[in-house]
This record gives C-alpha cells, structure tokens and sequence, in this order.
C-alpha cells in the first residue's frame, strides 16, 4: 500500500469510483490527512456511514464532500457530518438513494447559514431559505430526532 501523503501536501482527495476503497480507506485518509479540504466518495459501492463518522470526528476544515451516487450513506449520519465539520460549505448528495429525508436538507440549511447542498437534482442555499417559514411537523420532528439520535452517536 502507498503511503499517504503529508497533511501539508493533502488538502484536496478524490478517491472516486475506485471500487476496492472502504471505511477502513476512508478512516486512514482522514486520519493521516486531517486538513482536508475537499473530499469526493462518490459512486463507492463498499462506503457507508461509518466513513461519515470517520469524517466527522477528523476533518474539520473540510468545505466540501462529494457522496454523489453512493447507495450506503444516509440521513442521520449526513446531518452528524454537517453538524461537526464547522468549515463545511458544499454537500454533494444526488442520486444517493437512501437519502429521501427532505428534513435533513431543510436541518442543514437552517443550521448552517451559507451551505449548499445538492439534494434531488437541485442545488439549495442557505442563502435562498426562507427562514420565516414556519416548521412543518415533519421537520420539527427530524430536528428534535436529530439532536437525540445525534448526541447518542
């Protein structure tokens, strides 16, 4: 296996469409290159969320995570990564199959002023939410599940 790079020299990774990369992948890059800035997992059939968690608990810096097309990932753990990477600004999650919680995008836009998330072939801003829209019951709920579900992890 090749060694990883520096953290100085790794602030950007694509690890895409390589069919052999897991979790354990994940962990090590994320690990060893803390300072990421931009991450692409997209169309990685053996990622799940515990690669999320990975991310999450080491990459702060992060801006911008790509999962587009990666069937194993889902809400809760979405949310737990936008929660924790404070510098995170764009999310990439089209095509992800599992991911059909509109109350995880509409918690990410209300709790991180100027992310962007591309969710169900669209591109949606903070910026664009309207913040005086009061709550659905669906989304109220999410929220409270999400701070539950969350604090539990």
């Amino acid at each position: 296996m090749k060694k990883p790079q520096l953290e100085e020299e790794a602030d950007n990774k694509s690890i895409s469409e390589e069919p052999l990369v897991t979790d354990d992948a994940v962990r090590d890059v994320v690990k060893y290159c803390p300072n990421l800035q931009y991450l692409s997992l997209s169309k990685l059939p053996k990622i799940c969320n515990l690669s999320l968690l990975y991310i999450a608990d080491f990459c702060s810096n992060l801006e911008s995570l790509v999962l587009q097309k990666n069937s194993h990932v889902s809400d809760h753990y979405v949310a737990y990564v936008g929660r924790l990477c404070r510098s995170l600004r764009y999310i990439d999650v089209n095509e992800c199959p599992r991911l059909t919680n509109k109350p995880m995008v509409h918690y990410l836009l209300r709790t991180r002023p100027g992310i962007e998330i591309f969710f169900l072939n669209t591109l949606q801003k903070s910026v664009d939410y309207d913040w005086y829209e009061p709550l659905s019951e669906e989304h109220t709920n999410f929220e409270t599940d999400i701070d539950i579900y969350l604090n539990n992890l």
